[in-house]
């Protein structure tokens, strides 16, 4: 396990609960991708907790075509590469955050791996966890990556918005998905915390909307379109 994942995992604070961390390591390069568990910790650990950790583990090297057989979270977040959460339900008896793990080599996106948080009763929402987390990343030049949904003419796009990158990586993931538009006809907006529409047109307005409390809340940031006429 390379030594700045292991720092994020050892000062990660599990706040006295029952969990695991997982790191599952990319064997991969380029953009394939190939998980396995490279290192794990825990607290408190139950037997529950235990013997998914032990059966995560004896999953060896999981890929794009064996991830969903193995029912192995981690690999949806590779697959996807944005953040995932099992939160509280009638038929779930542990709680998991998954959260993909980049590094930048110049404007490229390198996968390095996925941290998985188990714990053994499950949460309604994993947000603080994904935010402590996200800060530790951070402090080891790491960077993960939040839901971004797009409204525009009764569509709804999806893609990974990583979270230290900047406003030309949002505009060309809008300008691809929605072909037709001009980039210098339209506005990219969101809704504030106390709900006033607010344009990105800068790196500091979308780092002002990634940390709005509307946005830090949740796992996903809703963004919409509007036309300049």
């Amino acid at each position: 396990m390379k030594s700045n994942i292991k720092k994020v995992m050892q000062k990660f604070n599990f706040e006295e609960k029952s969990a695991s961390l997982l790191y599952w390591k990319n064997t991969e390069v380029g953009n394939r991708w190939s998980l396995k568990v490279a290192g794990h910790l825990s607290n408190r650990e139950e037997r529950g907790l235990k013997d998914y950790v032990d059966s995560r583990i004896a999953c060896g090297d999981v890929g794009p075509n064996t991830w969903g057989h193995h029912d192995c979270f981690a690999g949806l977040a590779a697959q996807t590469r944005v953040t995932h959460q099992r939160t509280d339900n009638p038929y779930q008896f542990l709680g998991h955050l998954v959260m993909p793990v980049f590094r930048y080599a110049g404007t490229q996106e390198i996968l390095v791996g996925v941290i998985e948080l188990v714990t053994y009763i499950p949460k309604d929402s994993y947000i603080e966890e994904f935010n402590q987390i996200n800060m530790l990343l951070k402090g080891e030049k790491l960077a993960t990556a939040k839901k971004i949904k797009i409204d525009y003419g009764g569509n709804t796009v999806w893609f990974s918005l990583p979270l230290e990158s900047g406003t030309t990586y949002l505009w060309k993931n809008v300008t691809e998905r929605f072909n037709t538009l001009n980039q210098r006809a339209f506005r990219i907006m969101y809704s504030d915390y106390y709900g006033y529409p607010r344009t990105i047109s800068t790196d500091a307005d979308l780092r002002a909307c990634l940390v709005d409390p509307g946005s830090m809340g949740s796992l996903k940031i809703r963004m919409f379109i509007v036309r300049i006429a």
